[in-house]
């Protein structure tokens, strides 16, 4: 790590032991946060992952208890669902896209440059647990109508999408979702050619 950092590789943190962190009560959350910040900076100096603090979840799981323990601790928080990052992206769910072995080729890649934030007011619900409400339904409110909309879920499946307003978004699957999470990705064509994207994860607990 010290050679690649030489190399102007940058790291992040991403927990002590790698463990689901939602299950696990503030203190041991807490612990699992600062004390792999304080092991990287001993070993790659004080600057490291810092302005802005960034947090990278165990296994792209969090809640909305995690999500308030990171900002507790001015972390920004790494997610697993992909989409592009705008002014109005919650900094405790910035997404990526992912860039390795099945998702790494050009093709993919020139299409991932060229994606925009949604331009969205709000999500509903604000938790995304799932208890027994499998499949959720998810409500989005946009800022205008985006035309074109494609939803689907992690496998690739297309799933429903409804407009109930001029800006209000329900999208749902017919069948449950599969354990132990799965997304709602959606994209819409842009007006200069270029994607809007966006991608909610469900944590399955049934």
């Amino acid at each position: 790590m010290r050679e690649m950092q030489e190399h102007y590789a940058e790291f992040i943190n991403h927990s002590v032991m790698h463990k689901y962190l939602i299950h696990r009560d503030k203190k041991s959350i807490t612990d699992e946060i600062l004390k792999a910040q304080k092991r990287l900076q001993d070993e790659l100096g004080s600057s490291t992952n810092e302005n802005p603090r960034l947090f990278s979840y165990p296994f792209g799981e969090y809640d909305e208890r995690v999500e308030a323990i990171l900002e507790e601790l001015d972390f920004v928080g790494i997610t697993q669902t992909s989409g592009a990052i705008g002014f109005d992206t919650d900094l405790r769910k910035i997404p990526r896209f992912p860039m390795a072995e099945a998702f790494a080729s050009m093709e993919g890649f020139i299409t991932k440059l060229n994606t925009k934030p949604m331009p969205i007011i709000s999500v509903l619900p604000k938790s995304n647990i799932i208890k027994n409400n499998n499949p959720p339904k998810l409500t989005i409110t946009f800022k205008e109508q985006l035309p074109n909309m494609q939803c689907f879920i992690s496998s690739g499946k297309k799933i429903n999408h409804t407009w109930t307003s001029q800006t209000q978004l329900e999208v749902y699957s017919d069948e449950e979702l599969q354990k132990p999470r799965d997304k709602y990705t959606c994209t819409a064509r842009a007006k200069d050619n270029k994607w809007y994207w966006y991608s909610h994860l469900w944590i399955i607990k049934i």
